[in-house]
């Protein structure tokens, strides 16, 4: 699944018509939506290994969230900032 930029206000009205936003959600930006995402799949698929390619934001905060991810036990096979060349 590829999540672009500007995502959150391209699809929410797509996301309240299928009601998989979390309950009480008022807002689907990265931060709120994936999360929600990745604990959703993870109860889909149980103890399945999944992975993840992390493409965007700066260096620094990449680096934090590929470290939260892996020990949360999540297969990270590619991460990029998005402001250097692939």
């Amino acid at each position: 699944m590829v999540l672009p930029s500007k995502f959150s206000t391209m699809s929410r009205t797509l996301w309240e018509k299928f009601k998989v936003l979390p309950l009480g959600s008022k807002n689907l930006n990265g931060t709120d939506f994936i999360p929600y995402l990745l604990q959703s799949i993870r109860k889909k698929y149980g103890s399945q290994k999944l992975n993840i390619l992390i493409y965007g934001t700066k260096a620094e905060y990449l680096e934090k969230v590929v470290e939260k991810l892996k020990y949360q036990g999540y297969n990270i096979i590619y991460a990029q900032d998005g402001y250097s060349d692939f």
